[in-house]
């Protein structure tokens, strides 16, 4: 129930506290599976119950982590997180006995929309108004027709804020994996930044070093590397 859970928070935020009934009807999910979530979540201090009114609430100090989905503090996505972990535990004790890793593509597609689900906010609301400001002369160029590179790009996040911040600059993304490049093109068509935005779906050797790139950034990736 991943994404269960998290659909039940965002309607206990929007909704105010409900009875089970409500709950279920509210988020169209079984009745039987929402109460064994909600009494699990009361049980782990996540909501609240009333045994008077029979209903129960989500702490808006909870809320403003678990369901605030596009802000630089929604932690939801951790939700996701756990089963993908648990889903490559055994190659990952192979890798402690052979010295060998997991490659990211063995992960399940849920871990990669997780990452995005945590990281988007701090790109939105993060990136340009906020990290970006600290380097006054960074965002001069891109401002004039710079060029930047998100290196592990991802679902490409950052490019499309960068994109959507700097029209005027060409921003490329490069990450191995394919399937996270199909995404990030998505997004980009969807965030309307087609022509200043490129991802490539590559290793980092295969980009042309000139012209020299204004800005590289690798946001979110490198703890992931095995050759930082």
């Amino acid at each position: 129930m991943v994404y269960s859970s998290y659909t039940l928070f965002q309607a206990l935020a929007a909704l105010g506290p409900m009875r089970l009934d409500q709950l279920a009807n509210a988020t169209n999910l079984v009745p039987r599976y929402v109460e064994e979530w909600a009494n699990g979540m009361v049980s782990a201090g996540y909501l609240e119950y009333d045994p008077k009114t029979d209903l129960y609430a989500l702490p808006e100090e909870h809320a403003y982590l678990l369901a605030s989905d596009g802000t630089d503090h929604f932690m939801g996505g951790l939700f996701g997180m756990m089963p993908s972990l648990m889903a490559v535990a055994p190659k990952v004790l192979d890798a402690f006995r052979e010295g060998s890793g997991v490659r990211f593509e063995e992960y399940p597609p849920l871990c990669h929309e997780a990452i995005d689900m945590m990281n988007r906010g701090n790109y939105e609301h993060r990136l340009v108004d906020y990290w970006l400001k600290q380097l006054p002369e960074t965002i001069a160029k891109l401002e004039s027709g710079g060029r930047a590179l998100d290196v592990g790009c991802g679902s490409g996040q950052a490019v499309v804020a960068l994109a959507k911040a700097f029209p005027a600059s060409h921003i490329t993304g490069v990450d191995p994996h394919s399937e996270s490049i199909s995404a990030a093109n998505k997004a980009a068509a969807l965030a309307g930044v087609e022509s200043n935005a490129e991802f490539v779906a590559s290793t980092l050797d295969q980009i042309p070093v000139n012209p020299r790139f204004d800005l590289i950034m690798a946001c979110d990736c490198m703890h992931d590397l095995p050759d930082p």
